[in-house]
């Protein structure tokens, strides 16, 4: 490309395409970099529809974390079945497609540590 830019007097794109390089060799090739973002809420749902019984507390979600019992999801409502797949989508991009494509999953509206822990009792527990 720098050559028939440099044959065809395209020294304008030339400075585009160096710059373009450039941000490739520092950021990698992405044409846009994905940000999954959700509602602290919506993990706390989860957590109440897989624990109705025990407390939305840090101790006992680490203890679960730790624990070597998987975590059966099939009685989950369509919104925390959504919330799942788009973590499941997640896993796959970064898997399968690129790591750094899609690095980051933001959760809004935290109040506690849990809120945050109740992602690794799925991510680390599920069937």
């Amino acid at each position: 490309m720098r050559e028939s830019l440099a044959l065809h007097k395209g020294s304008l794109a030339a400075q585009d395409l160096e710059r373009l390089i450039d941000q490739v060799h520092f950021f990698g090739f992405h044409l846009a970099k994905l940000d999954f973002r959700d509602h602290g809420r919506k993990l706390r749902q989860i957590f109440s529809e897989l624990f109705p019984e025990e407390p939305f507390e840090k101790e006992w979600i680490v203890r679960k974390i730790l624990s070597p019992v998987k975590i059966r999801s099939a009685a989950l409502s369509a919104q925390s079945k959504d919330l799942l797949e788009q973590l499941a989508a997640l896993r796959y991009i970064q898997d399968r497609i690129d790591p750094l494509a899609a690095e980051d999953y933001i959760i809004s509206m935290t109040e506690k540590p849990a809120d945050i822990l109740m992602l690794f009792i799925w991510l680390n527990k599920r069937d």
